[in-house]
């Protein structure tokens, strides 16, 4: 079991729904992270970039008048970009493969699909944290490197397995352990920063 001291972090909520930025807020305190900052929407978000250092953004995927798809493409290849290389956890409850497939290509560098619990966002940011993916550069893309490990399909995007895996159960969930995860996240879940991965 390992313990990750997520009390230095400094992340961004980019949320247009104040229930939902309320939520993500309390979970990120409650696994933890002291320095959370707020943004209404994409533009919003972009702004608070320029002004501070991030070690990660939420950014919800459905937003006016800038998608989360959209934002992340700003971050990413923005040429006033302050840092296109911050992690972006994309939070959507559309799990169909074309909105998964293009998040991915904007450069997001992980995806959950709502319902939201502490424990697959804490699981989600510790994976950032201790499995850092590199960067790279092509013609139309500049993000996490997409590959998988058995390689990348010719021409860029995502692999036929992988987009197989995002779009699990009929598109209800990314990750095989995010149903259980969710439902394990009951009232008495303790929400600390404990991380146990198998090694």
């Amino acid at each position: 079991m390992k313990y990750l001291d997520l009390s230095m972090l400094k992340i961004l909520i980019v949320e247009d729904n104040r229930h939902m930025r309320a939520l993500l807020m309390q979970i990120l305190r409650s696994i933890g992270v002291r320095d959370v900052a707020l943004a209404d929407d994409g533009a919003m978000g972009f702004q608070e970039l320029k002004g501070s250092r991030f070690d990660m953004v939420l950014v919800d995927h459905q937003m006016a008048p800038i998608t989360g798809t959209e934002f992340t493409k700003l971050v990413r290849t923005s040429d006033d970009s302050p840092n296109p290389f911050v992690p972006i956890i994309m939070i959507t409850g559309y799990a169909d493969q074309r909105t998964i497939v293009n998040a991915t290509n904007a450069g997001i560098s992980d995806i959950i699909v709502k319902p939201v619990s502490a424990r697959i966002v804490l699981t989600r940011i510790a994976d950032l944290i201790t499995n850092p993916r590199n960067f790279v550069r092509t013609g139309n893309y500049f993000g996490p490197d997409r590959r998988e490990s058995d390689g990348i399909v010719p021409g860029g995007g995502i692999g036929i397995d992988m987009a197989a895996n995002l779009v699990l159960d009929n598109g209800e969930r990314r990750r095989k352990g995010d149903r259980q995860n969710a439902a394990a996240d009951g009232p008495e879940a303790e929400t600390g920063a404990l991380l146990e991965r198998a090694s």
